[in-house]
């Protein structure tokens, strides 16, 4: 099932629609796939095979599987619980914009009672709960300092493994606290791995021993997530902190101000990904799935192709792993053609022939949560991508891939492994070599 909770715009059925705008900029070439998923439309040309021609709706076409709920930021900017088997179309919250399709792997929250810290599972010093809020569509819990000379925090506990990257997030909102520190253990993380928030300046420092990415961003209404990624030094169960600060997280509490908290979230991963609420268990969210046959468009010959993609780049980290917005294969990993983030934000255009990478290229850093448009040519001894109008270098020795059996979106092949995390607006798929300066044109 392929359902669209809150897509806006035409659905291709009559008139204007995204997916023929798309085809537009190429052209309305006699053959060729154009899908819009941000108004769930999708139109085929295939000269060869007439059966295949369409302009409908993309769930018609496309396969996509999640074998649990997952959550989105909702065309209201407010975070919401979305079907199994039921695409997210996401918007950014603030300021409230559509992004598009959002693809993830599998993730699991590894903190319990996500929501509610007045629960036993974590563990008050120095602190107590008040009244809760509802904000951005969770509950907010209310962490109230006492008035001793102490830290001032909630607490968990969570095993992680040496060598292993996880990132935790958190919503935090000011009341008469608008400081605070999110916290990983020092045994599991070498002197602790430390994330200092000031919620007025919207900064994020890392303290720690530990040294860890650290970032903030507001998601409307005074609301902000806060993240710290960080690499486990040791295998050991250790706490993830929330601690409320004065500039420091050490101090005498006046037994009345406080600081609000929700959406707590441990994942294994070195970059966050969509929220996954939590009661007494932890939560597993699945990986999605979302591809299209081959046979169902003008993509059954070795070559030569042109791929486009347009979307919003995932957040990016430095021991972060490959991630791919689109690839045309045959379902698993010797033949294929697919766009790659690799882990210091460059986008480039590989061809891969039995299992070796042949080409590679563009190769352009887009910055995290920023527009991109990728556009990428795969033919023989002519392979050559461009990235928001930057051409990269064309590599003149490369071979036709095995004839592709499926397109899939926002991951790898059988959509087991480097999935985008990111959002995907555009895609278009033409069985033409287009030049250099026509790449260029179409990213720009």
């Amino acid at each position: 099932m392929f359902g669209f909770p809150g897509a806006v715009g035409r659905n291709g059925l009559g008139g204007a629609s995204g997916a023929s705008t798309l085809m537009g900029l190429f052209g309305n070439p006699a053959d060729g796939l154009f899908i819009d998923l941000t108004d769930n439309s999708l139109i085929v040309k295939d000269s060869s095979t007439a059966a295949n021609n369409y302009a409908g709706t993309a769930l018609s076409k496309l396969t996509f599987t999640r074998a649990s709920t997952a959550t989105r930021f909702n065309a209201s900017g407010l975070i919401e619980s979305v079907a199994s088997d039921v695409a997210r179309i996401d918007y950014n919250p603030s300021p409230l914009a559509l992004r598009g399709l959002l693809i993830e792997g599998a993730r699991t929250n590894l903190l319990t009672y996500s929501e509610d810290l007045s629960n036993a599972a974590w563990t008050k010093s120095g602190a107590s709960t008040g009244s809760p809020v509802s904000a951005k569509g969770v509950s907010l819990s209310l962490l109230v300092e006492d008035s001793a000379t102490s830290t001032h925090q909630a607490q968990q506990g969570v095993s992680f493994t040496s060598g292993s990257t996880y990132s935790v997030s958190v919503l935090a909102k000011a009341k008469e606290r608008s400081r605070f520190a999110l916290t990983l253990g020092a045994s599991a993380f070498s002197g602790f791995a430390i994330g200092d928030f000031d919620l007025v300046a919207q900064t994020a420092t890392s303290t720690g021993g530990t040294a860890a990415a650290c970032s903030i961003t507001s998601i409307g209404d005074g609301v902000f997530r806060c993240v710290v990624t960080a690499t486990a030094t040791a295998t050991a169960a250790a706490n993830v902190f929330m601690q409320l600060s004065n500039g420091s997280t050490t101090y005498t509490g006046n037994g009345t101000s406080g600081m609000y908290f929700g959406a707590v979230q441990a994942e294994l991963g070195a970059i966050p990904s969509s929220y996954i609420p939590t009661t007494s268990a932890t939560v597993t969210r699945a990986a999605e799935v979302c591809k299209i046959a081959t046979t169902l468009f003008p993509a059954t010959a070795t070559g030569p192709y042109t791929i486009f993609a347009k979307g919003i780049m995932p957040p990016t980290n430095a021991s972060d792993s490959t991630r791919v917005p689109v690839a045309l294969s045959i379902g698993s990993s010797p033949q294929v053609r697919y766009f790659a983030k690799i882990a210091s934000g460059n986008i480039a255009g590989t061809n891969v022939v039995s299992s070796v990478t042949d080409a590679s290229t563009g190769n352009v850093v887009v910055a995290p949560f920023n527009p991109v448009k990728m556009a990428a040519r795969f033919d023989l001894n002519n392979c050559n991508t461009a990235i928001n109008g930057t051409l990269g270098t064309t590599d003149t020795a490369c071979a036709y891939p095995s004839a592709p059996t499926q397109l899939n979106i926002g991951n790898f092949n059988d959509g087991s492994a480097s999935h985008w995390h990111g959002w995907i607006q555009q895609i278009a798929v033409i069985p033409v070599a287009l030049t250099d300066a026509q790449l260029q044109a179409v990213t720009a």
